[in-house]
């Protein structure tokens, strides 16, 4: 529930990082986020995999659930570390690492991974990222100037979570988020004129 207000229900990645672009601060109120679901992926890393069915408990409000929030927690961190210059890197780096340690457990509890690293690759299509980007840069950030270096970054720092992560969401019947969960109603390509 807390990510309501900054990132929406359900929660976007993207979203995150624009509406923290609007604070004074932004970087600071970035950072306090990220340090905060640093500890949340750790506890309930912790929790959910001595206790599984903790898994299965589901929020009582719509569109919300711990997977998607963890996936756009992952999702703003990658996006801020792979497309962006500046911002609290060091502490998104952080919150990558054991949010994705977190998604690769529960992938491994319920053996969506079974060997080695998953590799799906990001699970996003170009245009969503370059759409993102022209996001990023509309809120105020500052972007890395190569576009396709910034890509191959991303599609590289996602694809560490995004089958697992897909697999999770799917297999807790999670409402679809914004790259996360059921994609089949997402148009692939933006709707050409005439």
């Amino acid at each position: 529930m807390t990510l309501d207000a900054r990132a929406g229900a359900p929660p976007a990645g993207i979203a995150l990082l624009e509406t923290c672009a609007g604070f004074d601060d932004e970087n600071e109120e970035l950072e306090q986020i990220f340090e905060q679901w640093e500890h949340w992926a750790a506890e309930v890393l912790e929790s959910h995999i001595a206790y599984p069915i903790l898994m299965f408990f589901r929020s009582t409000h719509d569109h919300e659930s711990w997977v998607s929030a963890i996936g756009a927690v992952l999702d703003a961190t990658t996006l801020l570390l792979a497309t962006t210059e500046g911002g609290p890197r060091g502490q998104a780096n952080a919150t990558r690492k054991i949010g994705g340690h977190l998604v690769e457990d529960v992938g491994r509890f319920f053996r969506f991974i079974t060997d080695g690293k998953p590799s799906a690759g990001p699970m996003i299509e170009r245009v969503e990222f370059d759409e993102a980007r022209r996001r990023l840069a509309a809120a105020g950030y500052t972007l890395i100037p190569d576009a396709d270096a910034a890509w191959r970054d991303f599609a590289r720092l996602r694809s560490d979570y995004a089958g697992p992560l897909n697999e999770i969401a799917r297999y807790f019947a999670v409402p679809p988020a914004e790259w996360i969960g059921d994609r089949s109603y997402v148009l692939h390509e933006p709707a050409r004129p005439g």
